[in-house]
């Protein structure tokens, strides 16, 4: 027999699979924080030492003009590594360059590929392509929301940043 105590198992067991998983963000974590534009390379730079050495875990994503990689040119890129501190670094935007592609793409050869930061992004996966296509390979890729939001409920069919912000915060 299928049934334990006087309960169905099966029963029981569809009933547990049904209920949404429960998580909530610790209460340091919500709100507003600060975010920094940056358009010195020197000082890009200087956040990105500073991260390094204070553990060298940075929350990235990349800015493009396209979904698509082949059609995607990099116009900026965001970082954080200090609860409620976040820099956004734009190439180009409205037609005026700030921060040089060359300069970019060897910093980011400097701390990506020789593994000094460790990333975290929404699907990451987009961004180490993207990067990829500007020969800078990404050696330390310590985790993705996206799939862990997929772990927590994959039924949900909705991944997207703004999605779990407005389903967990």
């Amino acid at each position: 027999s299928l049934s334990g105590g006087g309960k169905n198992i099966l029963e029981e067991a569809a009933k547990k699979s049904e209920e949404k998983a429960s998580v909530t963000a610790p209460q340091e974590y919500l709100g507003v924080g600060s975010y920094t534009l940056l358009t010195d390379i020197k000082v890009v730079r200087a956040y990105f030492e500073s991260a390094k050495r204070s553990g060298g875990i940075l929350a990235f994503d990349t800015e493009t003009t396209s979904t698509e990689i082949k059609d995607a040119t990099l116009v900026g890129f965001s970082f954080s590594y200090e609860l409620k501190k976040a820099f956004y670094c734009p190439l180009i935007s409205q037609g005026k360059e700030y921060l040089k592609l060359d300069d970019v793409l060897a910093l980011f050869r400097d701390y990506f590929s020789t593994g000094y930061l460790k990333l975290i992004g929404q699907n990451i996966k987009y961004d180490i392509e993207l990067l990829n296509k500007y020969k800078v390979s990404v050696s330390n890729i310590l985790f993705d929301t996206m799939i862990a939001s997929w772990l927590i409920d994959s039924n949900s069919g909705q991944y997207s940043l703004d999605e779990l912000a407005s389903r967990y915060l």
